[in-house]
């Protein structure tokens, strides 16, 4: 606090003391009113950084007076002898208060309601959210009528859905285009600022941020929807190909070997012929024929669903 300001503690003290005893004889909502016209004058000489130090030392001029101690040797100060804050005074200075904020500059408004959040620093988050979206929100989340949307939560919440999305996006991705990377198909990547100008105020951007969140959840469904179909599709494929009767079949089909069927028994030549085709069992080879069926149920998968709408 500036020392000019620091000085003028005592003065602003004796300025409200004189504005009370001069209205002593009207009534108390009146005295309120006369205290509140000159503290709002005090206050306008105070910069903003400074106005709560400033209310805090200049209420430390005005002690509320406690009853003596027997045997005590403390001296008493020269400001216990005034009369102790009525009950009904903060009432009557909240309600002077409302009668006046409407016709404050909005730069004394912003003022006073930071004042008032450090006192109360829940009052803002307490409020119900309300609107035709809370009503959709409660459908979404299956929420009853009697259950209550705190505002601030709601704004937490918003927070940490946008950030996940944020993340997925990105993922999704990485993941797309390492599985897909010929598809001509490519998942959203700009969720992050469409959001951010639908927040602020832009109308046409809520289209379109509908659409891309749509086609997030397209991707997303693609990628785990492939994964379980690649599997099934990739298994059931060497198992029909590495059958019994799967290499019977190829034996019996090779009749150009002649010497080799002469010399050696069915079962033999259907061993040998396994060998030939273990070569395909290998990790890489795996590997590579699961990425390449994942890739094709999940283009295969975002196409329907697109043709869709």
């Amino acid at each position: 606090m500036s020392k000019i300001v620091k000085q003028g503690i005592v003065g602003a003290s004796h300025r409200l003391r004189a504005v009370q005893r001069g209205f002593a004889d009207e009534s108390e909502p009146r005295q309120m009113e006369h205290v509140g016209e000159e503290l709002e004058n005090l206050l306008k000489e105070v910069p903003y950084g400074e106005r709560r130090d400033y209310l805090q030392k200049l209420l430390a001029q005005f002690p509320v007076g406690q009853a003596e101690v027997p045997g005590s040797s403390t001296p008493s100060s020269s400001t216990d002898n005034l009369p102790p804050l009525a009950s009904e005074q903060p009432v009557l200075l909240a309600e002077t208060l409302v009668g006046r904020f409407p016709s404050l500059p909005p730069d004394e408004q912003k003022a006073v309601l930071d004042v008032l959040q450090q006192v109360v620093p829940e009052a803002s988050g307490t409020a119900e959210a309300s609107g035709e979206s809370i009503l959709n929100l409660r459908s979404t989340l299956h929420l009853s009528a009697n259950v209550r949307i705190h505002e601030e939560r709601l704004g937490t919440l918003a927070n940490h859905l946008a950030e996940v999305f944020v993340k997925l996006e990105q993922l999704t991705a990485t993941v797309w285009t390492k599985m897909c990377s010929k598809s001509a198909l490519r998942p959203p990547r700009h969720i992050e600022q469409t959001a951010g100008r639908f927040l602020s105020g832009d109308k046409q951007e809520a289209t379109e941020l509908v659409k891309e969140l749509r086609s997030l959840l397209q991707f997303i469904t693609g990628i785990m929807t492939a994964a379980g179909r690649a599997g099934d599709a990739v298994g059931g494929r060497y198992a029909r190909k590495f059958s019994p009767e799967a290499i019977r079949t190829l034996v019996e089909m090779e009749q150009g070997r002649l010497r080799d069927s002469l010399l050696s028994t069915k079962e033999g030549r259907c061993w040998r012929k396994y060998c030939e085709l273990a070569g395909e069992l290998s990790a890489e080879h795996m590997e590579r024929e699961m990425e390449s069926t994942m890739a094709d149920c999940a283009e295969a998968f975002v196409k329907g669903l697109e043709r869709l709408g």
